[in-house]
C-alpha cells in the first residue's frame, strides 16, 4: 500500500509541507514522534502526556485507540524510503538551484556473481541515501540475462540489457557498453563508474559536477584514494591526485570512476573509449589517449595495445577531487591475471582481427571459436610466465589436434 498520495508529495514539492509533517499527515495521527527518518512510537503512559498536554484529558482513552498500528508504521517508513531519491533531489534543486544535467553510467557484465551482487546493490543504495546531488543513473547490463533483475524496475534507476551470446563470451565489455550508454542519453556531464564504487562523503558528486562545470575540457577522477576491503592490495591513490602517496601505497589506480562533459566528448573521434582491450586495461588507455600523460609506460611495451591506441585525439585537463571513495568488491587480484592475461595478448597480433563491434554495440568475436578466447577463458590459471607458456602451449596443441 502507497501512503504518499499525489496530494501529499504536491504538498512537499511545493515547499509548503516538511518531510516531518508529511509523515504525521501519512500517520494521520498528530502526537506521533518523527525524528529523522524514522517514526518513534510513543509509550502509551507519554501518548497520554502528549495528547492531553501532561494532564487529565476527556476522550483520551477514545484517542489512544485511534493510534497506528507498528505495521502501518513500518510500511510508511518503506513509503519515505522509496521516495527518498526524488526527496533528496528535491532538496537539492530549492538549496543549490542544481539542474538535472548529469548522468552516471555503470556497466556490468559476465556472469553471476554474489559477492559482486551484493557489492554492487550495497553501492547503489548508498549512493542514493548518502549523496547531496544525485544523478540520472543509468546501469548498462551485458548478460545472457539481467544480472541485476531487482533493479529493472525502480524508478531511479534505467536500466538496459543487452542481450550476449557466445560471439560475447570472454571479452571485457566496459568501454563498449559505456560508448552504448553515451549514445542513448544527452546529458551536459558523464560520469562513469565501477558499479560498486560509493563514497562517505556527501559531496562526493557534487565535487565531481562542480568541476565539470568549472571547464568544459576537464576530465575529472572522482576521487583522492579509494579503499577495497576484499582485495589482497587494499587501497591505492588515483591517478591524478597521486601526489607524494604513490610511493607508499606502491600503487597509482587509473580509473574506477571518471567524469568529462558532453562538450569534450563530442570533440573527441568516436567512440570515445576505446573499445578493443579486449581483456581489460581500458582505464590505462583512456588516460594515454585522452591525457598528455607518462604514467603506466609499460602497457606500451605491448604490440596488441600500441596497434590499437590512438593518437588523433584533443587531450583534456586531468583534475580531481578530495573525496576518498571505497570500493566494495574488486575481486581478488591474482585471480583477475590482470598482467598476464594482457601480455598473452601479443603472441596473436592485432586484437582486431578476431573482435569487432556489432549491432548491438557490444564487443563481439568474428568467430567464438578461436585460440584467443581459450586462452582468456582459462586466465585465472596464468600466474606466471611457465603458466603463460603452458596453456598457451595446450590451447595451440589442442586446436591442432581438433584441425586433424
Amino acid at each position: 500500500m502507497t501512503y504518499i498520495n499525489d496530494e501529499n508529495v504536491k504538498l512537499y514539492l511545493s515547499r509548503n509541507i516538511t518531510i516531518d509533517e508529511l509523515k504525521k499527515r501519512m500517520i494521520g495521527v498528530e502526537p506521533y514522534e518523527v525524528i529523522g527518518d524514522d517514526v518513534v512510537v510513543l509509550s502509551d503512559e507519554d501518548y497520554m502526556k502528549k495528547i492531553g498536554g501532561g494532564k487529565p484529558c476527556k476522550n483520551c482513552k477514545e484517542k489512544a485507540d485511534k493510534k497506528p498500528s507498528e505495521t502501518l508504521l513500518k510500511d510508511i517508513d518503506a513509503d519515505i524510503a522509496k521516495l527518498r531519491y526524488h526527496i533528496n533531489r528535491v532538496e537539492v534543486f530549492s538549496t543549490t538551484d542544481a539542474k538535472q544535467d548529469t548522468v552516471m553510467l555503470f556497466p556490468v557484465y559476465g556472469s553471476h556473481n554474489k559477492f559482486r551482487h551484493r557489492a554492487i546493490l550495497k553501492s547503489l543504495n548508498e549512493i542514493v541515501n548518502r549523496q547531496h546531488y544525485i544523478p540520472d543513473i543509468l546501469i548498462l547490463d551485458a548478460s545472457k540475462k539481467p544480472l541485476y533483475p531487482e533493479l529493472m524496475n525502480l524508478d531511479w534507476v534505467r536500466y538496459i540489457h543487452f542481450k550476449t551470446d557466445a560471439t560475447h563470451v570472454g571479452l571485457f565489455q566496459k568501454e563498449a557498453l559505456l560508448e552504448a550508454g553515451r549514445k542513448l542519453t544527452k546529458h551536459k556531464n558523464v560520469i562513469w563508474a565501477d558499479a560498486d564504487v560509493w563514497s562517505e562523503d556527501s559531496y562526493w558528486i557534487d565535487k565531481i559536477r562542480a568541476e565539470l562545470l568549472k571547464d568544459s575540457f576537464n576530465l575529472v577522477q572522482g576521487f583522492t584514494k579509494f579503499i577495497d576491503p576484499i582485495a589482497s592490495k587494499t587501497d591505492a591513490v588515483g591517478f591524478v591526485c597521486h601526489g607524494q602517496d604513490a610511493s607508499a601505497l606502491g600503487w597509482i589506480a587509473p580509473g574506477l570512476i571518471w567524469g568529462a562533459t558532453r562538450t569534450y566528448i563530442d570533440k573527441c573521434p568516436s567512440p570515445f573509449w576505446n573499445p578493443y582491450c579486449i581483456a581489460g586495461s581500458g582505464d590505462v588507455m583512456f588516460v594515454h589517449e585522452h591525457i598528455d600523460s607518462e604514467e603506466f609506460p609499460a602497457y606500451l611495451d605491448w604490440h596488441w595495445y600500441r596497434d590499437i591506441m590512438r593518437s588523433d585525439i584533443q587531450h583534456g585537463n586531468a583534475v580531481c577531487v578530495d573525496s576518498d571513495v571505497i570500493h566494495e568488491y574488486h575481486g581478488m587480484y591474482q585471480s583477475r591475471a590482470y598482467h598476464w592475461s594482457r601480455r598473452v595478448l601479443d603472441a596473436f597480433g592485432v586484437v582486431t582481427q578476431f573482435v569487432h563491434i556489432d549491432d548491438a554495440g557490444l564487443l563481439a568475436w568474428h568467430d567464438p571459436d578461436n585460440p584467443v578466447r581459450d586462452v582468456l577463458l582459462r586466465k585465472s590459471e596464468l600466474r606466471t610466465l611457465d603458466d603463460v607458456d603452458k596453456v598457451l602451449g595446450e590451447v595451440m596443441h589442442h586446436r591442432v589436434r581438433m584441425e586433424h
